[in-house]
């Protein structure tokens, strides 16, 4: 049993040092025989590239913070990212199976994603547990919402191309094919992934005014996969940021999606004879499993418009008659997206029902949503799923005590050893682990200085004692940044 800790952290100001108490104590696991499946889910690590510093500064004004505060991070947590990453991952090796439900990525750069499927296939190779990828936003689309290249590619770097929807979708077919192996005798996989796909990706469908760098916004351009476990499981892997319905729904709502708003919900098709809904139909076994989990990025929620511009509760989803025949234990959607952890909640959707010779009820389904590795409370979880779900998270910041002590003395002791950061010598700012970012004078120059800064605070923790390790060391400045961000706010200096 995981015990609630408390942590300190200080703001080194004159102000009261806020004290925070970790979530409550995680739920025992359950017996085994009590439930179905042991299901991994992490999500949202958002890798940031470092290969663009003064342009991240575009996307870090005070403004964009306060509306999209889950994108925008403290420079530290641009380089821990991939540390907590691993080590939420570790956490996850006694899973059955492991879903990473989207957003591995921040701006569907290069390196961003290379990153991140080398952290993903490195665990896989040494733990053997089967782990399958479903796209988010993030993953393809600039900041989540753009896709315009001439946007994009500053947001990336020189040498280090942004990724199309088509690019993402090979990499995440290749990484999702290579589970076959891992599965038990008697399990199976497929994914819509053909030939079709890269044809409908790459269409320019100039006659619906789709500019071919727009490819989430086409017909059949979109991943979506089937699970079959050996035991009557069944997975179903979406992919709610295919948006080719966009054509059928109110003139303003394709002016709003095609105007880069796209991200703020998501989307899966099911009008036309390439959708994503008929993909699924033809694939989806005949026997009624024993249990299905349904794992996308935006949950069913996530997939409704509630602007002004549309009528409350619009849906923008997959319709019901593709989750036919109804499983014996029920409709389980596991996602990502909201960078904050949710109740396990038990719904009856009217978006979702059962329909038995034409007659059609609401069907319950019980919806799990996993945080983020990166955002506080940073965090993955072992869901073991039955007819009800038990959740349980593993919360990063264990072997972090002490580590505000070191950066207390360091941040106060600075000298000539650490670089000017934003005119200042001393304080936390040095280390890119507050909100001062927002107010950096010299975007490029102060986020480089707060990179190397945190570096060499880095090589100190494992100097003084205060992590065993590089990894252990940037997991906890990744933690302190994450609270700075989430709860902290900047603290005087």
């Amino acid at each position: 049993m995981r015990i609630a800790t408390t942590i300190t952290l200080v703001a080194l100001s004159a102000c009261a040092e806020p004290v925070l108490t970790r979530p409550a104590p995680a739920p025992l696991p359950p017996t085994p025989g009590s439930y179905e499946l042991r299901l991994g889910l992490i999500s949202d690590s958002q890798l940031q590239t470092l290969k663009a510093p003064g342009q991240i500064a575009f996307l870090r004004r005070r403004l964009d913070d306060h509306l999209v505060a889950v994108a925008l991070r403290p420079p530290a947590v641009d380089i821990a990212g991939r540390f907590m990453m691993e080590a939420q991952l570790e956490h996850l090796s006694d899973s059955e199976i492991i879903i990473y439900t989207g957003d591995a990525a921040n701006n569907g750069c290069e390196d961003e994603i290379t990153e991140a499927f080398e952290v993903l296939s490195a665990f896989r190779s040494r733990t053997r547990v089967p782990l399958f990828f479903v796209i988010g936003n993030h993953d393809y689309l600039g900041a989540g919402n753009t896709s315009n290249l001439n946007h994009r590619n500053p947001l990336c770097g020189e040498g280090n191309r942004p990724l199309t929807k088509l690019d993402l979708i090979r990499r995440a077919h290749a990484f999702n094919q290579e589970n076959l192996p891992l599965l038990g005798v008697g399990s199976s996989f497929v994914d819509s992934f053909s030939e079709l796909t890269v044809a409908s990706c790459e269409n320019a469908n100039a006659g619906r005014g789709i500019d071919p760098q727009d490819q989430h916004l086409k017909p059949g351009c979109f991943l979506s996969g089937v699970i079959s476990l050996e035991n009557g499981e069944q997975i179903l892997l979406l992919d709610s940021s295919d948006y080719a319905d966009v054509e059928h729904r109110p003139t303003e709502f394709r002016r709003l999606t095609r105007a880069e708003f796209a991200g703020l919900r998501g989307s899966v098709s099911f009008h036309d004879s390439t959708s994503q809904g008929e993909w699924l139909r033809k694939h989806m076994p005949a026997i009624a499993p024993k249990i299905r989990i349904i794992a996308s990025h935006y949950n069913l929620d996530g997939m409704r418009w509630n602007l002004l511009l549309f009528k409350p509760g619009t849906l923008v989803g997959i319709p019901s008659q593709y989750l036919n025949p109804e499983p014996e234990l029920g409709n389980h959607w596991v996602y990502g997206h909201t960078h904050t952890a949710q109740p396990t909640t038990d719904l009856y959707d009217p978006a979702l029902k059962y329909c038995r010779q034409g007659i059609c009820e609401a069907a319950l389904h019980e919806e799990v949503n996993v945080g983020s590795t990166t955002d506080w409370w940073p965090h993955s979880a072992i869901a073991y799923v039955g007819r009800s779900t038990t959740v349980v998270p593993f919360y990063l910041g264990e072997k972090c005590g002490t580590f505000m002590d070191l950066i207390k003395k360091e941040a106060a002791n600075a000298g000539r050893r650490y670089g000017i950061v934003n005119g200042h010598e001393h304080g936390i700012v040095l280390f890119g682990l507050d909100r001062s970012y927002q107010q950096y004078r010299d975007g490029e120059r102060d986020r480089v200085a707060a990179y190397n800064n945190a570096r060499l605070l880095a090589a100190e923790a494992i100097t003084a004692g205060h992590a065993a390790t590089l990894s252990d060391a940037w997991v906890c400045l990744g933690f302190v940044g994450s609270w700075y961000e989430r709860v902290g706010g900047r603290p005087r200096l």
